[in-house]
């Protein structure tokens, strides 16, 4: 009875065993393939900081507002997995920041038209990453 007991629980035990040896494996993996695309600095941290590649990566949107006379045109530091929604939302928060020359700014993000390489930017859920657009990264606001 006892031996087969032993026998019981060894058979139990191998293929938990070996799922823990092959997650183990796994991490290896993962950890030595971080290392090599994010190698550590002489202090020995992560040259990236936390959270560098769930931003996106950095871009600077050029905004060009056509059919003002105010001559705004800023410079906004975006990132491209935000939404073109973002960018509409900021915008609209730079114009209304601004309203040089008594102009009132858009009464809502949604009534400002933005177009991009000779396309309208009106789905909103997209990502500006999913858009491919072009360096420099220019938009023209009506």
């Amino acid at each position: 009875q006892p031996a087969r007991d032993a026998e019981a629980a060894a058979l139990v035990r191998e293929p938990l065993q070996l799922c823990v040896e092959r997650c183990l494996t796994m991490l290896r993996l993962f950890v030595t393939e971080l290392e090599k695309r994010a190698p550590l600095t002489p202090g020995g941290s992560l040259s990236r900081r936390h959270g560098a590649c769930v931003r996106g990566s950095p871009m600077t949107v050029q905004v060009m507002l056509v059919g003002g006379a105010s001559g705004l045109r800023p410079s906004l530091r975006m990132h491209s997995n935000q939404t073109v929604d973002e960018l509409r939302r900021r915008v609209w928060q730079e114009l209304r920041d601004a309203a040089l020359g008594g102009e009132a700014p858009p009464p809502q993000p949604s009534s400002l038209r933005m177009i991009s390489s000779g396309r309208e930017l009106k789905e909103d859920w997209k990502s500006l990453g999913e858009l491919k657009l072009r360096e420099p990264y220019q938009v023209h606001v009506m």
